[in-house]
């Protein structure tokens, strides 16, 4: 009896492990009910959350693991599972950053700018931000992205602020942010709304929407947008009110810009509503 007890608190302990990781980093709304559910579509980006998947199973496992081998169960082999799933994990993510060029921090820039006036550099913008957000569309019926038209009057629009990360290697643009404390940019939302229940907010004009966060193909997974995302939050005033949607299947934002408006100042997450796809087929 108190080897199972041992084993089975190790392996609470495990999956606790496994979860903290899960919420520490990006991990696309993943929940402990979907781990138990094995529903891991989630964890296709970051790798310390799939990390803390790989564990929050393993954790599940033991018990079970321990009754059908006759109570004989060692950590000797929970060891060697845990090897190997993770020389796995380390594998997949060389493969993965391989060919990804790593940037030195004394070598960006970080340039803010209302107007993008040059054709070819909103050219160049859009590729990034279409290339960034083609496979989210495809995983959810929300679209999660402008389409080319408004995203260009949003690159010419002076009530847009934009952010863009360059190198000054030669690699050119990298990545952009938008955000914008005019409702007129984001269609999708009720002003009524903000100015009924965020009435000083909206007065003032201190409700700002974020409106995308793209990075380049070969730049992603290296902090970059979560770089742009501080720099973002760090020159809107204190007081302002930081509005964001996402999709319950794709999504990528949410916790980094949380975690990140968290830091350095007492702020407050409200959950404000949903709106659910449904489609209907004969059969």
């Amino acid at each position: 009896m108190n080897d199972f007890v041992y084993t089975y608190s190790f392996s609470l302990a495990l999956f606790a492990l496994g979860y903290f990781f899960m919420k520490h980093d990006d991990y696309h709304g993943m929940r402990a009910s979907d781990i138990v559910k094995l529903k891991l579509r989630k964890l296709k980006y970051d790798y310390l959350a799939r990390a803390g998947a790989v564990l929050c199973i393993i954790g599940l496992l033991i018990p079970f693991s321990f009754l059908l081998s006759d109570k004989n169960w060692s950590l000797f082999y929970l060891a060697i599972m845990l090897f190997i799933c993770f020389s796995v994990l380390f594998l997949l993510f060389r493969k993965k950053t391989r060919n990804k060029p790593m940037i030195r921090g004394d070598s960006l820039e970080i340039i803010k700018s209302q107007v993008v006036e040059q054709d070819e550099l909103r050219e160049k913008l859009w590729q990034i931000y279409n290339a960034s957000f083609l496979e989210l569309n495809e995983r959810t019926p929300c679209r999660q992205s402008f389409d080319k038209e408004h995203f260009m009057d949003l690159l010419l629009s002076p009530t847009v602020l934009k952010y863009l990360i360059s190198t000054r290697n030669g690699d050119g643009l990298i990545c952009i942010g938008l955000i914008s404390n005019d409702f007129s940019n984001t269609p999708w939302i009720s002003e009524d709304y903000f100015r009924c229940n965020f009435k000083d907010y909206f007065e003032k004009k201190l409700i700002f929407y974020f409106l995308g966060i793209a990075v380049e193909k070969n730049f992603r997974n290296q902090g970059f947008a979560s770089l742009l995302i501080k720099r973002i939050v760090e020159e809107l005033p204190p007081e302002a009110v930081i509005g964001f949607d996402h999709s319950e299947n794709a999504n990528f934002f949410v916790p980094k810009l949380t975690r990140i408006v968290n830091q350095g100042r007492k702020t407050s997450k409200k959950y404000l509503d949903s709106q659910n796809y449904y489609i209907v087929q004969r059969e």
